[in-house]
């Protein structure tokens, strides 16, 4: 992803020692590690992140240059990166969008692909696109994320749906297309729980009834 704040990604504060970032890094690794997720594109992707993450920030002279670019503190000679862009923001949303299609949906890494949201919609990039105030780049976001959102439980899409609705700023058709995704979403959840505790009462039945059967 272009949008990336190595921080954020590691979970922790701009004047981490050395210690809390390795601490953060081998905890974060060991979550999303390839050998743990196998054949799962999202933990991957996220692990690879927090591997570039970790790689920059463990590193004195790396972990400066990156500060000082961040926060433009001095004039230093470094390689340009391109700037965050609402255009940047779209093309990493279309990325895990792309992503979270070629993945098997039930062997999906929840956690990986809640923190790639997160990083998305982190609060700079939200600022960012509200002071651009792009509608239609701000509408694909909103379409790439929601599409992006399917494999989640309630609960965790709730927290994605607050920040969609900003990008929606007032558009009635994606304030109603957030909303309608929000309501399936909660429906279909309480259907899942239901299921299991019908399946259970439908072997307690069947059990008593062969029980009966048999005497």
């Amino acid at each position: 992803m272009s949008s990336k704040d190595y921080y954020r990604l590691l979970g922790v504060k701009s004047n981490a020692t050395n210690d809390e970032i390795k601490k953060s890094y081998r905890r974060l690794a060991l979550k999303y590690h390839p050998d743990k997720n196998p054949n799962d594109a999202l933990a991957e992707a996220t692990f690879k992140e927090i591997a570039e993450a970790y790689d920059i920030l463990s590193n004195p002279k790396k972990r400066e240059d990156y500060h000082y670019r961040r926060f433009y503190t001095y004039n230093y000679k470094y390689r340009e990166e391109p700037p965050i862009t609402p255009q940047s923001i779209l093309n990493d949303a279309m990325k895990l969008q792309a992503l979270v299609a070629k993945a098997n949906p039930f062997r999906v890494n929840r956690d990986a692909l809640l923190f790639q949201l997160e990083q998305i919609l982190s609060e700079d990039n939200l600022q960012l696109l509200q002071d651009e105030n792009k509608p239609f780049v701000n509408g694909q976001i909103v379409e790439a994320l929601l599409a992006s959102c399917k494999p989640l439980h309630y609960m965790h899409v709730e927290i994605i749906v607050d920040n969609l609705l900003m990008l929606a700023n007032g558009n009635a058709y994606l304030e109603n297309k957030i909303t309608y995704f929000l309501k399936e979403h909660r429906r279909s959840d309480k259907w899942r729980r239901y299921k299991i505790f019908a399946a259970v009462i439908a072997a307690i039945l069947l059990c008593v009834a062969i029980f009966r059967l048999s005497r």
